[in-house]
């Protein structure tokens, strides 16, 4: 997730709306992992992440296996790198 003021349009939550062809069911495998945020952060750099595009988590993909690594259960995080997952880049 992106810091307000980004450029992004935004719910009046500070999220990110994802366009509609990336907001659906992830049609591979998910590997999901809810770690402390220290270790998202750890994860997510060893993936290729840079400091700033880690917030909450982050996603990557393997073969057609897609990733993801939260620091909490949230369901808009989840939705958020689902997207990731489907190839929503921002």
């Amino acid at each position: 997730l992106h810091r307000p003021g980004e450029g992004f349009p935004r719910r009046e939550s500070g999220v990110m709306d994802i366009p509609a062809h990336f907001d659906r069911p992830y049609r591979g495998p998910i590997v999901e992992m809810i770690q402390p945020h220290e270790t998202v952060q750890i994860l997510c750099k060893a993936a290729g992440k840079q400091p700033w595009e880690v917030f909450y988590g982050c996603s990557w993909r393997k073969g057609e296996t897609c990733y993801i690594v939260m620091s909490s259960s949230d369901k808009t995080v989840r939705r958020h790198e689902v997207a990731h997952c489907n190839g929503w880049k921002h």
